[in-house]
């Protein structure tokens, strides 16, 4: 298999340490989909990140699922009944399995609103099935779906500051200036490491990414994607509230 490798300097702290990308592997996603890839980052004195990325084509369609505490399934099992393509968990949600933040949902609100440092993200999706990545002062009114997650990673291509502490696995979206989207699954991260990733990735496939949101993470985090050569399958450890899944246009 042909190795890639891309260098990029980024700075940490007080030095400077070279960040490479090494491709692993990349396929085509179940009904032309787009591309699901494999990286592998890494640093000096520091572990490797693997990172599996799923680059969507424009002819997706997305759907906002959501799960009620008394019937409860794996993100994968989901994603196989509905024939999705790819799915990933969603916004965050509190004790008693409820939602936090806003939710709507089919242009029902569900939930309000809410203002602090973690929700500084809106993801809505429109009738049509196309999300919009949007920080909190984005309009959201009158979206068919929309639920609030974040912090923020990157905005107009700048990296945000955020808590560099925690270690977890992470789901980021994130959108370039010509609307795409994308979906990074992280192994073991903390935000602005992801943050960081998440830039290199874009410049190393010469995007341009206009914003990047965190999605909730650790236990919760779960990824699927039906490659044509062999599926992606990376399951929650506790239940998720929130589900996007992504089948083909019909």
């Amino acid at each position: 298999m042909r190795k890639l490798v891309f260098f990029l300097l980024l700075f940490m702290g007080t030095g400077g340490f070279a960040w490479q990308l090494d491709l692993q592997s990349s396929q085509k996603l179940d009904q032309n989909l787009g591309v699901l890839y494999q990286f592998k980052a890494y640093q000096y004195k520091h572990f490797p990140v693997w990172v599996n990325m799923v680059a969507l084509n424009s002819n997706y369609h997305a759907t906002l699922y959501i799960q009620h505490k008394d019937d409860i399934k794996n993100l994968s099992d989901i994603a196989k009944q509905m024939q999705a393509v790819v799915a990933s968990n969603g916004g965050f949600y509190r004790e008693g399995f409820v939602v936090n933040g806003l939710l709507i949902n089919h242009q029902r609100k569900y939930a309000r609103f809410v203002k602090n440092s973690l929700l500084s993200g809106i993801v809505t999706i429109n009738e049509a099935g196309k999300v919009t990545l949007l920080p909190r002062s984005g309009a959201y009114q009158h979206a068919y779906s929309a639920f609030q997650t974040g912090p923020v990673l990157i905005q107009n291509g700048d990296i945000k500051p955020v808590d560099d502490k925690a270690m977890a696995r992470r789901i980021v979206y994130a959108q370039d200036k010509n609307g795409r989207l994308f979906i990074l699954f992280f192994d073991n991260v903390t935000l602005m490491q992801a943050a960081k990733i998440t830039q290199l990735l874009a410049r190393y496939l010469k995007l341009d990414f206009k914003i990047a949101v965190n999605f909730d993470g650790g236990k919760a985090a779960a990824l699927y994607a039906n490659g044509t050569k062999s599926p992606l399958i990376l399951d929650e450890v506790v239940p998720v509230k929130s589900i996007i899944l992504f089948t083909a246009e019909r």
